[in-house]
């Protein structure tokens, strides 16, 4: 049988009991000094008839110490199985995958900087095991690559093999793919959702603010993620020639990330903006204040093998002992 406990705890304690003893045998010391003055050594012996009591008592506290810091440390053995109810809320995820998200700007590229704080928040909340996550690639139309799911390692490998190809048709079309998701492309609950649309804001007229006008009225939140240099932009590599980058007639495409158009979006769609450019985009704490204060539905229960919690055990022989300190009484004899 296993036993877990805090061991740092219970390791200082443990190593505390030489010095309680020598403040005991100082304190025991100076007392017999101190009487021995006062009386006479033959008075005090009878005054002291037993000198082992007073040791018992200190025994007594220390052992009492002892368990009580075996209980703060948790002890754990055996388990026992639980039914937990699972609760949480649907995290739809928009990702952009147009050919201008394989920008430089950000290392590697926009699309890999997506994708790694997308996971970071995956991983961040397996624990909590209630959440239901959606994957949607877009470029100049919607695909789904994950329906909402609590298989996360599912998503995270629909997650990891999204490239520029994860769409089936080029171009940037933020306003289609946001009325597909809000239409029940992913199936989704406006109660309990939310949007995180990851783009460089980039759009050949999809009037994605209406589209955002339909998510508000749907009572979906929709937040949205800005990537890539607004003011220089960065040259975009061409995803079929390797060592070059896309031209225009005859001159060298620059995509600039649009804050504009990302916020105005959010601020439709009930949401947030994280206009982050080059900096590094924080979803967790995105989640944290948006999202973790929201109402969450309970989903089902699933049976959790819970660790016994025993530390009432030490708490109970550690008031015995306290109790039994207080009862013995030195005896004294008289003068």
């Amino acid at each position: 049988m296993e036993i877990q406990f805090n061991l740092l705890v219970f390791g200082v304690a443990a190593l505390s009991v030489p010095f309680v003893l020598g403040l005991y045998v100082r304190c025991f010391r100076h007392q017999r000094r101190a009487l021995g003055e006062f009386f006479g050594r033959r008075s005090l012996e009878r005054y002291l008839a037993n000198g082992r009591r007073r040791w018992t008592r200190a025994v007594c506290v220390i052992i009492t110490f002892l368990l009580l810091t075996a209980a703060i440390s948790q002890p754990q053995w055996g388990s026992q199985i639980e039914d937990v109810p699972r609760r949480g809320r649907d995290i739809v995820f928009l990702l952009d995958v147009s050919t201008s998200m394989l920008a430089e700007d950000l290392s590697p590229n926009r699309l890999s900087a997506a994708k790694a704080t997308v996971a970071r928040l995956v991983d961040e909340l397996r624990e909590e095991g209630g959440h239901r996550f959606a994957l949607i690639t877009f470029a100049g139309r919607a695909n789904l690559q994950s329906p909402l799911t609590h298989d996360y390692a599912f998503f995270r490998r629909k997650l990891d093999e999204t490239t520029t190809d994860s769409a089936a048709r080029k171009g940037t079309q933020i306003g289609d793919a946001l009325r597909q998701v809000v239409e029940g492309f992913a199936g989704i609950d406006p109660s309990y959702t939310d949007i995180i649309l990851i783009s460089d804001g980039e759009d050949h007229d999809s009037f994605p603010r209406e589209a955002a006008q339909v998510a508000a009225a749907a009572g979906v939140a929709l937040h949205a993620v800005g990537l890539g240099d607004s003011i220089d932009g960065a040259l975009v590599p061409d995803p079929n020639k390797p060592g070059e980058y896309l031209t225009y007639r005859n001159e060298k495409v620059i995509s600039r990330m649009d804050p504009n158009l990302l916020r105005e979006i959010a601020f439709i769609g009930g949401g947030k903006v994280l206009a982050a450019g080059l900096a590094s985009v924080d979803l967790v704490e995105l989640y944290r204040s948006e999202i973790a204060p929201k109402e969450r539905r309970t989903i089902d229960a699933t049976a959790t093998e819970r660790p016994i919690e025993h530390f009432h055990w030490f708490v109970l022989m550690a008031l015995v002992l306290l109790g039994s300190e207080m009862l013995i009484r030195d005896r004294r004899e008289a003068m």
